[in-house]
């Protein structure tokens, strides 16, 4: 493989949970009913712009567009949370060891994390 070439292998897992009306459980989302998961290879869909960012400290982050694939790992510290809509709604939230990836599309991107305390983050984009 040539030093420009990029192939990502990646996995998801997610179990979609809701409260009940008062407040006091989660339990599995009813309009979904199921755990979500899935696997994909990304190689030779994409050009060969990597930016990779360690431990990241200056928070929020709002990332450029443009880009076909996303990582975020919350390393140590406080929650990270995740926003895909510029930060209109934060959506996800990382606690410490957990990670997010996604294929995205490269012109609806808008992705944002932020923290509300103290975290150490990874983050990989690839266009």
């Amino acid at each position: 493989m040539a030093t420009n070439d990029v192939t990502v292998t990646f996995r998801n897992f997610c179990v979609p949970q809701e409260k009940d009306s008062t407040g006091a459980r989660w339990y599995l989302d009813s309009d979904c009913g199921r755990k979500l998961s899935g696997s994909a290879v990304l190689a030779g869909e994409m050009g060969n712009t990597v930016v990779y960012e360690d431990s990241t400290s200056s928070f929020p982050v709002d990332l450029e567009t443009g880009f076909d694939f996303f990582y975020l790992k919350c390393v140590s510290g406080d929650d990270i949370k995740l926003s895909l809509d510029g930060g209109s709604n934060y959506l996800v939230s990382l606690s410490s060891g957990e990670a997010f990836a996604s294929y995205v599309d490269s012109s609806a991107a808008d992705i944002k994390f932020d923290t509300t305390g103290t975290s150490t983050v990874q983050y990989l984009t690839i266009t």
